[in-house]
């Protein structure tokens, strides 16, 4: 926020400088993130943050230099013939709160006989200074109360609103409204909407609308102060991305309970400025008033918490600097009374800090911290974390981390939008579902480096996935994420020009699983929708899907403009961790020579290769050591809807040399198992 030197002075005596100034501000919690010098002032930049709504006004930062100087706040002049209030009518004019939970207080007056010219040259200098473009008189006292009070006020041309009622109800879900600036939005029933008594006037708290703006012919403004709940602002805000002074401030707070200083000082302001009558009664429909909250604050606990040895009259004093009330005094400590425009002032350890601020972090005696340093807990999940990432960097992967926030719109093109959980209040557009695949966040990385001439990438990701239940909550899953594009080798020294395939994802999971000393890791059919259909598989363990692989669909790859294929494999670690094998037993190298077979089978085409080799492993006995696939022939002599297999096996026993009856006997059981269970027979 931009705040005059100069215009602050004359709010609050103090004789500092603009440069101490900036410094004691930034001591009380105010941080002041620079200074513009200007013929005769100085503009300061002050960084305010979320929860001190009542500083975003020159009222607010007024107090605080108060706090410094032990000055008395000079408030405004203020109309001294301010209007009657009536809770919702003046002449013939009504307000109807249909939410008081979206508006607790709206406050309205009518004012006849306005004539719109150019604010005098002081008006103009004041808001140009604060970074607000002047446009005429009635306007410009609006924003001009707003960088006082820190207060949004509105004005409607009441010519142009009909029906003389307004009526504050929420928006209907779909309901299209068309802002000042000539953009239209598509609402819904958690924002506030300003209606007349036929259509709507003004996106409560966040931006008037076209159809009633004040112009050259207006004669007549109904003039607008109200309170709306923070939360709604900051939904409606986000949802719509609209960011106005009103919202900024409205989304922090503002005082609900004072309303009617502000209005009295805009009234006294369009009496001067603008020729306008005031309209009596002033509407003030204010159906909750909000209470003043009162908190017990115990003399022993400030000083336990700031380690300090403050006496009772030094916090009693120190309390009634912040415009705090006493209301009742007793041995243990005393009731205060929150001012309203306090707002973030809700327990004792708030009004604690506050002490705390004011007596000076610098004056709080340095204190040697005491505590148990915990016993270091074995955590078997992060262990293993640590050696996914250990091999995959070993294999010449990145890791990438991303938000667990993603774009439906993006989920929706790779097929993946039928079970996200959209979020109530997202933090911008793009960010509105939360993730349940690790695929959008590691394609946004491919698509972000290739559109930099990075075209060769091999990234990990391992985070949390979120999954909807019955119970409307979200079951988080850990998964892997890994995607390779572009070269296979893109070492300088390396003439190959090899693209990765199908083979080298696959392989990586394969050696992952090698790395775990999974032995019953296996390969099944699947259908995912985000894979190219003829080149994609399914990873088993024990017979459970605990994971995908396979190349990106071609009709999403051209629809993202990739030109060269990717490869994506994600795997549920939460599975992969809670199946890994029990450590095994060290035995010494054999000793006796290995017996090496070869076997060439004819088989049906669509029998996969992981069943075949699961029927040889049950049939194989006790001798077989490793069984290895080393061609695939598919050829005419192979027969229509045939394919021949050929397999390598390694027999070995630690107990003698293998004779040959015994492994016939078990090439025998095989090929005999192989044409009972899948009609397989001898090449």
């Amino acid at each position: 926020m931009k705040i005059s030197y100069q215009w602050l002075k004359e709010y609050v005596d103090f004789d500092l400088s603009p440069e101490e100034l900036a410094q004691q501000l930034t001591m009380l919690g105010l941080e002041v993130e620079g200074m513009e010098k200007h013929p005769g002032d100085v503009i300061l930049e002050i960084n305010v943050t979320a929860n001190r709504g009542d500083c975003l006004s020159y009222i607010g930062i007024a107090r605080e230099v108060a706090l410094l100087s032990a000055g008395e706040i000079k408030l405004p002049a203020q109309s001294n013939t301010a209007p009657k209030s009536h809770p919702d009518k003046t002449g013939d004019w009504q307000v109807e709160i249909v939410d008081s939970n979206l508006c607790p207080r709206y406050t309205a007056c009518l004012i006849k006989g306005v004539k719109i010219i150019p604010s005098p040259d002081w008006l103009v200098e004041r808001l140009e200074k604060s970074g607000i473009r002047a446009l005429n008189n009635v306007v410009d006292i609006t924003n001009y109360i707003l960088l006082e009070w820190g207060q949004p006020l509105h004005a409607f041309d009441s010519a142009l609103l009909e029906g003389n009622k307004i009526i504050v109800r929420p928006a209907f879900h779909g309901e299209q409204f068309i802002t000042l600036d000539g953009k239209q939005y598509s609402l819904d029933d958690k924002m506030p909407l300003i209606c007349d008594a036929r259509k709507a006037v003004a996106l409560g708290g966040i931006m008037g609308g076209q159809n009633t703006a004040v112009n050259e012919n207006t004669r007549a403004i109904l003039l607008e102060c109200a309170y709306f709940n923070p939360v709604s602002i900051r939904y409606t805000s986000r949802k719509l991305g609209i960011n106005t002074e009103s919202s900024y401030r409205f989304a922090r707070n503002v005082d609900g309970a004072g309303l009617l200083a502000p209005v009295k000082h805009a009234l006294q302001l369009f009496r001067e400025l603008a020729g306008g009558t005031i309209i009596e009664p002033m509407i003030d429909n204010y159906p909750s008033p909000i209470k003043t909250p009162q908190i017990f604050l115990r003399f022993h606990r400030v000083n336990q918490i700031l380690g300090t040895q403050l006496t009772f009259g030094e916090i009693k004093n120190l309390v009634g600097k912040f415009y705090f009330t006493i209301k009742q005094e007793t041995l243990e400590g005393i009731i205060v009374e929150v001012p309203t425009f306090r707002t973030e002032i809700e327990r004792e350890i708030d009004i604690i800090e506050e002490i705390a601020r004011l007596y000076g972090y610098k004056n709080i005696p340095i204190t040697q911290a005491i505590g148990k340093i915990p016993e270091a807990v074995s955590d078997k999940t992060r262990g293993l974390t640590r050696k996914t990432h250990d091999y995959l960097t070993s294999c010449g992967f990145w890791e990438a981390i991303n938000f667990s926030f993603t774009s439906f719109d993006f989920c929706s093109r790779l097929k993946l939008d039928s079970e996200v959980l959209r979020l109530t209040n997202p933090l911008n557009q793009g960010l509105e579902v939360l993730r349940h695949s690790l695929l959008p966040g590691l394609l946004s990385n491919v698509i972000y480096n290739i559109n930099r001439q990075i075209s060769d990438l091999k990234l990990y990701e391992i985070g949390r996935c979120y999954l909807p239940e019955h119970n409307g909550m979200a079951k988080e899953v850990t998964r892997l994420g890994v995607i390779l594009t572009g070269k296979r080798n893109v070492s300088v020294w390396y003439a190959g020009k090899d693209d990765v395939d199908f083979y080298d994802l696959k392989g990586i999971l394969e050696g992952l699983a090698t790395h775990f000393k999974f032995t019953d890791l296996g390969w099944e059919r699947s259908a995912v929708p985000y894979l190219h259909p003829g080149q994609n598989t399914g990873l088993s363990l024990g017979g459970e899907i605990a994971g995908q692989c396979g190349r990106l669909h071609p009709q999403i790859q051209q629809e993202l403009g990739l030109a060269q294929p990717v490869y994506y494999a994600e795997l549920d670690l939460n599975l992969i961790f809670s199946r890994l094998p029990k450590p095994g037993k060290v035995s010494s190298l054999p000793r006796y020579p290995a017996i090496y077979r070869d076997l060439a089978l004819v088989i049906d085409k669509n029998v996969p290769v992981a069943e075949v080799q699961k029927v040889i492993r049950d049939n194989a006995g006790e001798f077989l050591k490793e069984l290895q696939l080393f061609d695939v022939y598919t050829g005419d002599q192979a027969g229509a809807g045939k394919k021949s297999l050929a397999f390598a096996f390694v027999y070995q026993s630690h107990e003698g040399t293998l004779s040959d009856e015994q492994i016939n006997l078990s090439q025998e059981n095989i090929i005999k198992a192989l044409g009972r269970d899948l009609n397989a027979f001898l090449r």
